[in-house]
């Protein structure tokens, strides 16, 4: 059942006592009930202009927070927002030997980018009859793992020439 006026990403409720007279209590589970409340109880203090201010928020969504609020203490119901993560991640399709390979080549050279190892990857492809990959995909191998496939010790400082005096 949807509240006209409320965020859609309520999900569930659930009694925490009965109708009359009931102080809402939540738990500290609950942070989306705790912002709820301090920032309807803050309004009721220093007016809708300070909250907004204060908590970064717009005013509708302030208004949605006391409706929430109000409803809240009516009802002796703590409202749960369900995730806003995607149900359906998109998962990648990247050969395990190729990735194994690129490992392998950014342990044996840390500093080496996408451009550069892209021709070796296209020759292991093409030895093994895999479909190439290109620079980004690369990149985003090497993103995908933690410390981008280096080690503390095997970083090297990149030496750069130093100008010549005439």
């Amino acid at each position: 059942m949807r509240i006209i006026g409320q965020p859609l990403a309520m999900l569930e409720a659930y009694k925490i006592g009965q109708k009359a007279n009931v102080k809402l209590v939540v738990s500290d589970d609950d942070k989306d009930m705790q912002l709820i409340e301090s920032v309807y109880e803050f309004g009721l203090k220093h007016g809708y202009l300070a909250t907004i201010d204060a908590f970064a928020i717009s005013k509708s969504t302030y208004y949605n927070y006391c409706n929430i609020y109000k409803l809240s203490v009516a009802d002796g119901i703590v409202y749960k927002f369900k995730s806003t993560k995607p149900k359906k991640l998109r998962k990648n399709t990247w050969s395990k030997k190729v990735v194994a390979y690129i490992c392998l080549l950014r342990k044996r050279h840390p500093n080496l980018g996408k451009a550069k190892l892209k021709p070796y990857i296209d020759k292991f492809c093409a030895k093994y009859n895999f479909n190439t990959i290109s620079a980004t995909t690369i990149q985003n191998i090497i993103n995908s793992y933690p410390n981008k496939l280096r080690t503390i010790g095997s970083v090297k400082a990149v030496c750069h020439r130093k100008d010549v005096i005439r």
